[in-house]
């Protein structure tokens, strides 16, 4: 409940410009690899393994092989984001 408390309070910087509604898997790509290069926080909205939408606040680490892996909010947990599980992301404003 924290981390919705924490990401719900973070505010949204450059996001991914949809193509035809929805964000091409390309740019979505870029961007989580641009801000793992950078160590910036990203905005990401994704689909769980049970289906459930949910959103979070994730500094990424690594994007390859079909994930992305990103630390949480604390800095101290790094979770494993599948990457066709993510529906949105966006930068963290500083």
């Amino acid at each position: 409940m924290r981390a919705g408390d924490r990401a719900g309070a973070a505010r949204r910087g450059s996001t991914v410009r949809p193509e035809r509604g929805r964000p091409s898997a390309e740019a979505t790509l870029q961007l989580l690899r641009d801000a793992a290069q950078q160590r910036r926080s990203v905005w990401l909205g994704f689909v769980d393994s049970h289906g459930v939408a949910t959103q979070r606040v994730v500094r990424p680490v690594r994007v390859g092989s079909g994930v992305l892996q990103g630390l949480d909010q604390t800095g101290e947990h790094i979770g494993n984001y599948p990457l066709h599980r993510i529906t949105s992301a966006a930068l963290v404003e500083d």
